[in-house]
């Protein structure tokens, strides 16, 4: 006679009191697990992510930067630097440049802005600022893109005067992180008195009644008279700035806005021959 297989009840038993007695420790490592996975998800992508920037043609761009430019929770700001590569100086017209950027909860969102300086010299840096009003937020430290397109003109010398008006068009395309706006560039007008010159910072040069974006630092000025004049003394504001005033080389302190004018005055050569 065969016995009735019966199931081994014990065998189950301990399965069940194995379960019980494991389940907190597991629930406990899940949700650890899970905590983990959540925290490097929250780091800020810039922590892990740099920016880049592409221009063509040849505009080789150095940064770009997406951030939230005040209090305004529906205004933010698309800023890229590049270099004037062309070999010839460029001018920029107002509204010059136009950003779109996508990416999270921005969709197609559209800015327009100018370009400083706006006579470029060759070798001079341009920084690009577009506006964009009316668009969500997105969350810190998500990535963004965006597309612009920069209108310029080219010029057959350093002055506005020699730039025609034939507007060209090149186009890039920026990637980078949401953040807050940090006051990192800091704008520096040039100008020149009672006649244009050209004033280098940092090795590059700058027409008169140009301005420019620097990051806060020491930087070595140097003014180059125009023809028949020599040079004078700076004006600079604020006036903490400047170490001294009388020396065409001269090493100046940039920690806020500032406003740099060269003084410049007829040259004795100039003058003996008028005479």
């Amino acid at each position: 006679m065969h016995k009735r297989w019966r199931p081994n009840t014990r065998r189950q038993q301990s399965a069940i009191e194995l379960l019980t007695t494991y389940s907190w420790a597991f629930l406990i490592i899940a949700v650890f697990a899970a905590a983990i996975i959540t925290f490097y998800l929250a780091q800020p992508a810039p922590n892990y992510i740099g920016s880049s920037c592409n221009i063509v043609p040849e505009f080789p761009c150095s940064e770009a930067a997406l951030y939230s430019s005040g209090a305004s929770s529906s205004k933010i700001t698309e800023t890229i630097v590049f270099t004037n590569n062309l070999g010839t100086a460029i001018m920029f017209p107002q509204n010059s440049f136009n950003a779109t950027t996508t990416g999270v909860s921005v969709i197609s969102v559209s800015g327009i802005g100018d370009c400083v300086p706006s006579l470029a010299l060759p070798n001079a840096k341009i920084t690009c600022q577009a506006s964009i009003t009316g668009a969500l937020t997105p969350p810190i430290g998500t990535y963004q893109s965006t597309r612009f397109t920069l209108s310029y003109e080219i010029c057959n010398g350093n002055s506005a005067s020699l730039c025609p008006s034939k507007i060209y068009k090149t186009s890039g395309l920026a990637a980078q992180t949401f953040g807050v706006q940090k006051n990192s560039l800091l704008l520096v007008n040039f100008t020149s008195s009672p006649i244009a010159g050209s004033i280098s910072l940092g090795g590059v040069q700058y027409t008169g009644n140009t301005a420019a974006y620097f990051q806060p630092g020491n930087y070595v000025i140097y003014a180059k008279p125009p023809a028949g004049y020599a040079f004078s003394s700076w004006t600079v504001q604020p006036q903490s700035a400047l170490v001294s005033n009388t020396a065409q080389t001269e090493t100046i302190s940039i920690a806020s806005n500032t406003i740099i004018t060269a003084n410049f005055v007829l040259s004795t050569a100039t003058s003996t021959t008028s005479t």
